[in-house]
């Protein structure tokens, strides 16, 4: 029994009530949403779910992210290794910088050593899904179509323009676009493994698309090189909870600066978010929960909008663009998760991203505003995540707090009695949420998804 997270999560169709949650899945894709809450009502679990959404996400909506870029997720699962069960690991696979022009992708490889350490279903079936998106086709979705709206200008290439502006725009929502080369990939990711992308034939398609779009020589070595890497996560305290960061510690530090339980004002995060430095390449999220205490947030990214915006002609893949800091290629990206210290319950899975072009930091910033708010019961998720966004720092010690449009008065007026300038954006970063109150496993009757309506993104819950 399936139900969408717009509704009730465990009303079903004809008035029916589940009690048994098997789990929630977000996506900044809608369909990649759909295909992970399937992969939960087949008896998968979140890293199922995720890792599902994921390779559909590459195929539905490949601006932000996909097989030939990299990312990083955060995950506590109860299926792993005896000593990960009850914390949360880090992993990181970024793109790897091959040229000047090209990076080498991460995610094939940090997909498959997700799934192996902590997944339940057989690779094959988490593939499955994406890999008959691409080959029988689906519908052109509002992500997709405002994504080429805003960013299809990068688009190079007779095979990257002709594959989604083939009428020299972008397509009509619900348009069936079929990306049949990018199949051809996926079906061996399904039958080999994530080493036929480094080693096998797919590596050879891939590297004959990267050397066309580096016009330099691609060593296979480098390829073969590219390795995910376990690592701990940044923490901070709440309470009785720990918020759980990515390794690079920014989006940690800055929730430490946050007054203690208590929903932040917006005075409180410009203080807060003051040290954050750089709005981090555009990323897309997934988050997954079920109701065995597996949880995981995941964020990915080709340094770029559409990468290099070259679509490979043999792989199918969008060649990522090198990351702006090849010391810090994952900088900026924002997946959190909060997991009750006491109990090891998960209560919060969520990932937040930024605009196309916005330099500010307002990922990691909105990423610490809705886990406060949400931690402090200030509203449920869906509220948490509609409430207007403002006071996020704008650069170090600059004195100006950025505010969405429709911040209220007052609240504009309580920003500039603390002598801050407002610089007013459109949208302030877009998060997705899995929120449980109570905690999964032990409370899940207390467990809801939202997603941003900044975006068409998508949550979708199961009940079995």
């Amino acid at each position: 029994m399936l139900a969408l997270a717009a509704c009730d999560p465990y009303r079903i169709a004809g008035g029916r009530v589940a009690t048994d949650y098997a789990g929630s899945v977000t996506a900044d894709a809608p369909r990649a949403a759909l295909v992970g809450r399937d992969v939960l009502a087949d008896g998968g679990n979140a890293v199922d779910a995720a890792v599902a959404a994921a390779l559909a996400q590459g195929v539905t909506s490949p601006g932000r992210g996909g097989l030939g870029g990299g990312g990083l997720c955060l995950v506590q699962g109860s299926a792993g290794p005896d000593t990960d069960k009850k914390r949360v690991q880090a992993l990181r696979f970024p793109a790897v910088k091959a040229t000047d022009r090209v990076a080498l992708p991460g995610t094939p490889r940090g997909l498959y050593a997700l799934h192996a350490r902590y997944g339940a279903l057989r690779w094959r079936a988490v593939v499955a899904p994406a890999e008959r998106l691409a080959r029988f086709g689906t519908g052109a979705s509002r992500a997709l179509v405002r994504t080429l709206k805003a960013a299809g200008g990068r688009l190079r290439g007779e095979t990257a323009r002709g594959t989604f502006l083939a009428d020299g725009g972008p397509p009509e929502v619900g348009m069936s676009l079929r990306r049949l080369s990018l199949a051809g990939t996926l079906s061996r990711l399904r039958r080999e493994g994530a080493v036929d992308l480094y080693s096998g034939e797919a590596a050879d398609r891939f590297l004959a698309d990267a050397r066309d779009v580096a016009e330099a020589p691609v060593p296979a070595a480098a390829l073969r090189d590219v390795l995910p890497e376990w690592t701990a996560p940044a923490t901070a305290g709440a309470g009785d909870h720990v918020v759980a960061a990515p390794p690079a510690g920014a989006l940690a530090d800055a929730w430490r600066k946050l007054p203690a339980g208590t929903a932040p004002g917006d005075d409180a995060l410009h203080a807060a978010t003051g040290d954050l430095t750089g709005g981090g390449p555009p990323a897309a999220g997934v988050a997954a929960l079920d109701g065995r205490g597996n949880a995981v947030a995941c964020a990915f990214t080709l340094n770029r909008p559409f990468g290099t915006g070259r679509l490979g002609r043999e792989s199918g893949l969008f060649v990522a663009a090198p990351p702006a800091d090849a010391a810090k290629p994952l900088a900026g990206l924002a997946p959190v998760l909060v997991v009750n210290r006491p109990t090891h319950s998960v209560l919060l899975a969520a990932t937040a991203s930024t605009g196309w072009r916005d330099t500010l930091p307002v990922a990691r910033a909105a990423a610490v505003d809705a886990a406060a708010r949400l931690l402090a019961g200030r509203g449920d998720v869906k509220a948490v995540l509609n409430r207007p966004r403002g006071g996020y720092a704008v650069g170090p010690g600059s004195g100006r707090a950025a505010v969405e449009a429709d911040v209220p008065p007052a609240r504009r007026d309580a920003l500039r009695a603390a002598g801050l300038t407002l610089v007013e954006r459109p949208h302030l970063g877009r998060v997705n949420a899995i929120f449980c109150r109570g905690g999964s496993p032990n409370n899940t009757g207390t467990c809801r998804a939202a997603a941003d309506p900044r975006w068409s993104s998508l949550a979708a819950t199961s009940a079995r």
